[in-house]
């Protein structure tokens, strides 16, 4: 799927995980809401970085405090290809959903003054 970036992880137990993420951008071109997704072979959980730099990069689903909310993807025991289509479907149906709503009620950060960092 166009757009989306992916981050590849093991744990210090060996556990592989991935993050995929879709950004969101303002008319500026400023990342505003980051939709993401992650899998570790067995779940896979989707929902709204709570950061809009993705400063929950490298670190787990549940412990970034990200959840899964209305909108939201979860689901266990699930197979890799299987996972793969599920979140390629969820980040369609959101994305078409979040760009059918007003420009500004979607924003889940307020506006920052230009002079402020991103970083």
């Amino acid at each position: 799927m166009p757009d989306i970036e992916d981050w590849y992880y093991a744990d210090d137990d060996g556990t592989l995980w991935v993050i995929a993420s879709l950004d969101f951008e303002d008319d500026t071109g400023r990342i505003r809401d980051i939709l993401r997704v992650d899998y570790d072979g067995v779940s896979l959980r989707g929902g709204w970085s709570p950061t809009d730099i993705l400063g929950d990069d490298g670190v787990r689903f549940a412990e970034a405090g990200i959840d899964t909310g209305s909108d939201g993807l979860r689901r266990d025991n699930i197979a890799p290809l299987r996972a793969a289509q599920v979140a390629a479907e969820w980040f369609i149906a959101v994305r078409e959903q979040y760009r059918r709503s007003e420009p500004e009620s979607r924003w889940r950060w307020p506006r920052r003054s230009p002079a402020v960092s991103h970083l």
